[in-house]
Order: C-alpha cells, then structure tokens, then sequence
C-alpha cells in the first residue's frame, strides 16, 4: 500500500534549533534510508518532502500537512489535570527547592483564562530563573518572581530597592494564580494574564521567533533561548499525553492495561532515586527517559559535579552525597531502588572510604525506605593522571562494605571486560570514556545507563544481599541499547540515519539533514566536516561565535578531532536536545573526575 506523507521542508528547518540557515536553494536529492522497507525523497525545488513506500505506486504528492508555528495557546486535547501533574513533576524533579513547587493546577487555570499555552510559563521560568530557584536572584528570593518580569512606576516593586525593577508577588502561588486578590488590583495581575496582554498578537500566530525576538534581544532569541523553549513545551506536552493516556486506559475496561506489565523474570524498578557526582550529572537525562522506559514510575537524579559523599560539588545540589541523600529523604522514603554512584572524586577527602559508605548507607535507610540500594563502582581508566591505586582503594571499599546493605554494579568491568576482580587497572576505552579517563562519550552516558538498567531488572533478589549485581544476565531480560553506531555512505545519509535513531520521523530528519547540506555541502549529500568559511564558521553545521566555542571545547572534551564528522552529528544531538551529549559541558579542567 502506498502511504505517502508530504511534509513542509521548510516548516521543519524552521522549527529544529540548531543555528542554521532557513534557506535552502532549489535542489532534488535523494538519501536512501531503509525504514520499514521505506524510501525518503528530498525535493527542495517545491518546498516539500516526499516519504512513501518502495512496494507502492507512483510517490506524487497527494497533499500537505503544514504547520506554520508552534502552538502557543492553551491546549484543547489534554486533560488539565494531567498537565497539572506534569507541571509538577517536571519543577519538583529538576528544581526540588523551587518556590513553585505544587503550582501546576494554578499555572494551568491561570493559563486557561487567559488562553496561552501552561508549558509556555514554565518555559520561562525555566530560562529566568532555573524553575525559581532559591538564592538564584533577588527577583526570586525577594519578589517571589521567577520569570524576569520587571515592574513600571505604578506596580508592586522590592520595598526599598530602586536598583532592582522587579514586579513583586507575595508568594510563588500568586504569581500564576488569577484568584488571589492581589492580581485584582490596577495594573496587575499574574503573570499568565501578563504574557497574553504583551504578546497576545504573536501567541495568537504561534510564531516563537516573532514572540522571542520581543522577549529579549534579537541575536539572543534563537541561540540563547528558543532551543529551550522548544525543548520544555515538547518535554511537558509529551509527559501531560502520557499521563493522559494511562489515565484513559485505567478508566476503561480495555484489554490494553496488562499490556505494560513487566515479565515475571524481571524486577520492578518502581520509584528510583539516583545520586552522584558529575557522571552522573552527564547521565542525568539518559537515566529519566530509559528508567521510565523500562518501567519505572518515577525517577529523580541528584547530582553535584566534582562532589564525594562529604564534600559538595559545584552544580546541582551543591550537596555532599550524604547530605544529598538526608535532603531527599521524603522521596527516598516511598522509593524501591536506590543507586549511589559516588567514588570517581574519591569517597570522602576527611576520612576513610569504609566509614563514608557506611554512614551513606545509614542515611538513605534512615528514611525509612525498604528500597533496594545499589553502587556503581568506578571506571576510571589508565589513560587518567589519577592512577591505579587511586581506582583500586576506591573500588575495594565499593565491593568490600557490602555487608552494610547494598549490591555493587560494575560500571568497570562494561569499560573493560578484561578488568579482574582487583579493579585497579582499567583499561582505555575510547567508545565509552573520553580522552580524559573520566569522562564519558556520548555511547559512553547511554552504556552507563543500560548497565545500570539491566543490572536492576535482573537482580532476582528481593533484599539487599550484598552481592554484585550482574548486569549481563539473560539476553532476553536486557534492555535494548539505544547506542547506535553512525551508519550511511553520505554525509547526510549518517545524519538521517542518526536521527531517525533518536526518535525522529522520516520527515524531521530530513530536514535537518537537507539543512546541513546546504550548510556545507553546497546542496550535495557530501557533506564537508573539515570546511572553514571565510568567517571561520566550521565543520557541516558552521559552528561560529557561542556555538563554535562549545564545539571545539566539546571535542577537547572528548578527545575527538572536531572535523570527525560523527562527532559532529552527535553534537547536532546535544544543540537539538535529542541527543546524548549529556555533561561535556561541566566548567571544570577536563582532568578534573567526577
């Protein structure tokens, strides 16, 4: 049967962020991707993509499917209530002090009334204010104002700071609830109202670039912001679908509610905590999307780069890893897996390496919590300055406090099988572990994570028996990697495939890579990596200013040649926000583990 989908190149090349012309020559090119024994023609010279099936007829176009902008007003086709919990979800796991925690259902009846999308809110909480974080500004800790809003002559300001224009709230609830009566007054109001009253013409349009361009300056609206805006409304639309799904599927008599049962062989993950240091911070993203893909209700990850179990690092928490654990004890509380991945900063710099681990142990059961608890002992390699009586000490007391109540998952023997029980010298592997022998490739976060995966739904025990955990048991109870290898003969054929990889349609993919091949290889599937314009753009997306920096110190990172044109494309991930270059930029001297 012939399916034929025309989609708008141009609607695609548009929408994905990754900083590259919108413009695109008149061109047909063909890149052949076997999907479902599908085939994928790019026919730029009428602005459209043609995808059809190889076993049809004649692909001509039989209509379009153009979306001109984003959806910005308030969605008609999700249930409040689960957009409410999204909310939610999303501000408590990522910002746990937040003052807007518990908002949701007033962020989304205030949006409603005011007919603008709720992710759009959060959207800008997030870019202000990291989701209002405490001690981040004074707009937060002293207006209770986490989106930027600055405040005219007439409005309520900080009581005696004229340096600081802040529109003030008296609470984090008032400032995305319509009802309360200090949103009634002249010249007031919450600050859903407040988006639709200033850009009400460009809401009404659904054009981001127009609706950003008048958010702040205009060189800064698509590099510095519109990826971010993308990637939150995408991230809290899907998850508001989902909850809304389930919500269908419990209701009803249907037969699909066994359907996502887990089999009888494995374990159920549950509600999972993870804590760490800044590998974990690089894997963060990587553990929410593949925990709840393999079943688990819900995950947090706390991490703090550069910190052990006493001492705080200097992203995230900023908590030690104890004080992390004592911190989330709430969470921990009602949790059925725990995981420390703590040791690749050393386990503590005051004290032994038994103790800490103890005193870890004692905190996360502390809480009260019948979870089973999980360590990740440490891979770094020999290619490390650290050394292998660093890793060895480190790893010795991961497997030998096992008696305290926890099993080991050996990160270090899935970087090198030939590893022995000693765990000191590790071997390089350059698949998985950058050029500093801390650090992770892009494979490198996403093997951490299937390990880990694999290693929990496996484990047949149902108590801390403080073993090690085998994360490479039955081959039909593993999760399925979602590492890919690049594969493709052209340039922008390795591009859609990888995309396609990611969770891309035919059609996205083709659009990005139909962008970079106008980018660099001058309307040809060649793409050049290697290139450098007369303006000192590089490689096939023609990295420049910003973007150019975080490339180049990316790839130092990584220890990969920059015009390595995987490494290239896996970088155009990580710009896009569907990738897995997750933790390459931590501020920290690439030597500095953890």
């Amino acid at each position: 049967m012939n399916r034929s989908i025309i989609k708008s190149a141009k609607y695609f090349l548009l929408t994905f962020v990754i900083g590259l012309s919108p413009v695109i020559s008149p061109l047909t090119s063909s890149v052949a991707a076997q999907e479902n024994n599908k085939k994928l023609q790019l026919d730029f010279s009428n602005n459209g993509i043609l995808y059809y099936d190889t076993c049809g007829g004649d692909p001509s176009p039989k209509g379009t499917d153009v979306r001109e902008g984003v959806d910005l007003e308030f969605p008609k086709n999700i249930d409040e209530d689960a957009m409410a919990k999204a909310i939610d979800d999303y501000i408590e796991s990522n910002t746990p002090d937040s003052i807007l925690l518990d908002t949701g259902k007033y962020i989304v009846a205030s949006s409603k009334k005011a007919n603008i999308s709720p992710f759009l809110v959060v959207a800008h909480a997030l870019v202000e204010s990291n989701l209002g974080k405490p001690g981040i500004s004074a707009f937060v800790d002293q207006a209770n104002n986490s989106f930027g809003r600055s405040a005219t002559d007439s409005q309520p300001k900080i009581p005696g700071n004229d340096r600081i224009n802040a529109y003030m709230w008296s609470s984090g609830k008032a400032s995305v609830d319509y009802t309360e009566p200090e949103n009634q007054l002249e010249n007031t109001s919450d600050f859903p109202a407040y988006l639709r009253q200033t850009y009400d013409e460009q809401i009404k349009t659904g054009n981001l670039d127009e609706y950003l361009k008048k958010y702040v300056d205009e060189s800064l609206a698509l590099t510095n912001y519109k990826d971010k805006f993308l990637k939150t409304i995408d991230i809290l639309a899907k998850e508001s679908k989902k909850s809304n799904d389930r919500g269908r599927s419990n209701s009803g008599n249907s037969n699909e509610s066994n359907t996502n049962e887990s089999s009888p062989q494995r374990r159920e993950l549950g509600k999972v905590y993870i804590v760490g240091d800044s590998l974990t911070e690089g894997a963060a993203s990587v553990y929410e999307e593949k925990m709840k893909s393999a079943g688990a209700s819900d995950v947090r990850v706390s991490f703090s780069q550069g910190g052990n179990l006493d001492s705080p690092g200097t992203t995230g928490t900023r908590r030690s890893g104890i004080d992390s654990i004592k911190a989330d004890s709430e969470y921990i509380k009602d949790a059925n897996t725990v995981v420390i991945a703590h040791g690749t900063n050393n386990l503590s710099h005051t004290r032994s390496g038994d103790d800490a681990i103890k005193d870890a142990i004692n905190a996360v059961k502390s809480s009260g919590t019948k979870a089973k608890i999980y360590w990740v002992d440490v891979a770094v390699t020999d290619k490390s300055s650290l050394g292998n009586d660093y890793v060895r000490n480190i790893n010795k007391a991961i497997h030998g406090n096992t008696n305290a109540g926890y099993s080991v998952i050996s990160w270090a023997k899935a970087v090198d099988a030939t590893v022995n029980d000693d765990i000191g010298l590790i071997k390089h592997n350059s698949e998985y572990v950058g050029g500093d022998g801390v650090h992770l490739t892009p494979k490198g976060y996403e093997k951490l994570v299937d390990t880990v995966i694999s290693a929990l739904i496996n484990d047949k025990e149902d108590s801390n028996t403080g073993k090690e955990v085998d994360a490479c048991c039955d081959e039909g109870n593993a999760p399925v990697s979602t590492s890919v290898d690049i594969t493709g003969e052209t340039g922008a054929e390795k591009v859609f495939n990888y995309f396609i990889s990611k969770g891309f349609t035919a059609e996205q993919a083709a659009a990005v890579a139909g962008n970079l091949m106008q980018e660099s290889g001058g309307g040809t599937e060649n793409l050049q990596p290697e290139v450098i314009n007369s303006i000192g753009a590089v490689g096939i997306a023609q990295w420049l200013f910003n973007r150019k920096n975080n490339f180049m110190e990316a790839a130092n990172r990584m220890g990969k040649p920059w015009q390595d044109i995987e490494f290239q494309i896996y970088f155009i991930g990580w710009e896009i926000g569907r990738g897995t270059l997750y933790g390459v930029f931590s501020g920290a001297p690439a030597a500095k583990p953890g």
